[in-house]
C-alpha cells in the first residue's frame, strides 16, 4: 500500500491505521512499515505492534544521538529493546563497523548497508535505478544481505537460492593471497 494521494489526505486516514494493521497482519506473512519519523499516533501504533523497529541513520554528526532519543521514545511506548535494529544507511565500505553504543541503542542490532559511491547519485538523476539494483553492484548486493539478515533473525527467510546467498554474503570475507584479493568463508 502506497501513501494517500494527496498529502491533506494523511488526517483523515490515520485514525484507521490500527484496523489496516491488523488487516495487513492477518493476509501477509510479512508487512514493512515505513513510517515517519514523526511519532505520531498512527507511527506509534506501528512502533508497538512491530516484531522489529529499524532505526536508520547515514553516520552524519548527530545521528546516533538522533536515533537513541527515537530509541528512548521506543521504549516508552512498550517496544522491548532487543526489538530495536539500527540500519546504518550508506557506510563506508572500508571503515570498521562502530563499536560504541548510545543510551537506548545498548540492544539494538547494527546492519550496515554500504555507499555505493557517486555512481549512486548519478544512476538514481537519470531514472536508471533498474542498474543500481542488478546484482553485483556493491550497494544492492549490500542491502540484500541486510535484508537478509534481518528476515533470517525473524524466522522470515525465503527459501530461495538468492535469499540464501544474500544470508551467507557476510559469513565471507576478502583475504589477499599472493595472487591478489580471494574469498574465503570464515568458520
Amino acid at each position: 500500500m502506497g501513501p494517500c494521494d494527496r498529502p491533506e489526505m494523511a488526517e483523515a486516514v490515520a485514525p484507521h491505521a490500527g484496523g489496516v494493521l491488523e488487516w495487513a497482519e492477518r493476509e501477509f506473512d510479512l508487512v514493512v512499515v515505513d513510517a515517519s519519523t514523526t511519532f505520531t499516533d498512527s507511527v506509534a501504533q506501528a512502533v508497538q505492534r512491530a516484531d522489529r523497529l529499524v532505526l536508520v541513520s547515514d553516520g552524519r554528526a548527530g545521528s546516533v544521538s538522533s536515533l537513541a532519543r527515537m530509541s528512548g521514545l521506543a521504549v516508552r511506548l512498550g517496544v522491548a529493546r532487543a526489538r530495536i535494529a539500527r540500519l546504518q544507511n550508506r557506510a563506508d565500505p572500508r571503515a570498521r563497523a562502530e563499536a560504541r553504543s548510545e543510551v537506548g541503542l545498548e540492544a539494538a542490532r547494527v546492519y550496515r548497508v554500504v555507499d555505493g559511491g557517486g555512481e549512486v547519485e548519478e544512476l538514481l538523476s537519470s531514472g536508471r535505478v533498474g542498474e543500481l539494483c542488478e546484482p553485483g553492484y556493491p550497494y544492492a548486493d549490500s542491502v540484500a544481505s541486510m535484508l537478509a539478515q534481518l528476515l533470517a533473525e525473524l524466522g522470515r527467510l525465503p527459501d530461495l537460492e538468492e535469499a540464501r546467498r544474500a544470508y551467507e554474503a557476510p559469513r565471507a570475507r576478502r583475504k589477499w593471497g599472493l595472487l591478489g584479493p580471494r574469498r574465503e568463508a570464515r568458520g
